[in-house]
């Protein structure tokens, strides 16, 4: 990502970085899930899209996310 500072960090098993539009599927579906209950959810697809936005954004505006 240009212009914002963004990295990757790499370890031995997770990979950090910004999310990328085919990650979205996996998102709604943790979102929808029971899982997400600590965050308020679980959440409609709608409302997954939305928070998802969000935290494109928050890397694109500020080179960091959640």
């Amino acid at each position: 990502m240009s212009g914002t500072g963004a990295i990757t960090l790499r370890t031995e098993r997770p990979i950090l970085r910004k999310p990328e539009i085919d990650d979205f599927e996996a998102y709604a579906r943790l979102m929808a899930s029971p899982r997400s209950a600590g965050m308020g959810g679980p959440f409609d697809l709608r409302a997954a899209w939305g928070m998802f936005c969000h935290d494109v954004a928050l890397w694109q505006l500020f080179g960091h996310g959640l």
